[in-house]
């Protein structure tokens, strides 16, 4: 894989990433759901979001397991651009989640923390990322914080978050090059250069 190939808009890459995971099944009460369910990982795994937004919805309307029915459905949203709507969902399938389901909490928090990322609601970004860097370490929390704090003029906070994103993470090329990126959007660039520095030191990747 090149640099260039890394280069990717880190929220376009955690969206692809969890609903991977999602894909695989997860840690639902019922992995294969209702018929509607399954049907709508299967659109979602072809990139069809608008007929997996269709089945998830007929998955809700059926009384399938609510969990994978709310969470897909957030996903066909998110893929769709419909980050607030998207939102909605994935706080409906926490709602209906609970402590014995600690994996599934944990990807829904990080699931909306992204879309709201996306909306530009940073407050409650930060409120769920939060959550889960209270409960486990997390680069991807941990970065989404930092870019929430930075977003918010919390350049301290951000500097923070960042740190511990890398540290978790020290070999992550595109994830320096996108906490440059979150610096240099809010003209901080002299800022984000350091960790832009830290990347062009780290060993291309050849494979």
């Amino acid at each position: 894989m090149t640099r260039k190939t890394q280069k990717m808009n880190r929220m376009t890459f955690l969206a692809f990433l969890l609903a991977s995971a999602l894909l695989l099944g997860g840690c639902m009460g019922k992995p294969s759901g209702g018929e509607s369910t399954r049907e709508g990982l299967s659109a979602l795994s072809l990139g069809d979001y608008g007929s997996a937004l269709t089945l998830f919805r007929e998955a809700v309307d059926n009384r399938e397991d609510e969990v994978p029915a709310y969470r897909g459905m957030g996903i066909a949203l998110f893929g769709l651009g419909r980050y607030l709507e998207a939102e909605d969902a994935f706080q409906t399938a926490l709602s209906y989640s609970d402590a014995k389901m600690p994996e599934t909490v944990e990807d829904l928090r990080l699931y909306l923390a992204t879309a709201a990322y996306r909306q530009g609601d940073y407050d409650l970004t930060m409120e769920q990322c939060a959550l889960l860097l209270a409960d486990a370490s997390s680069t991807d929390a941990a970065y989404l914080m930092g870019a929430s704090c930075l977003k918010s003029g919390k350049e301290a906070d951000a500097r923070e978050y960042f740190d511990m994103a890398v540290s978790n993470s020290p070999e992550d090329f595109s994830l320096y090059l996108q906490i440059y990126e979150c610096y240099d959007t809010q003209n901080l660039s002299a800022v984000g250069d350091e960790y832009l520095q830290t990347a062009l030191g780290i060993p291309a990747q050849t494979s």
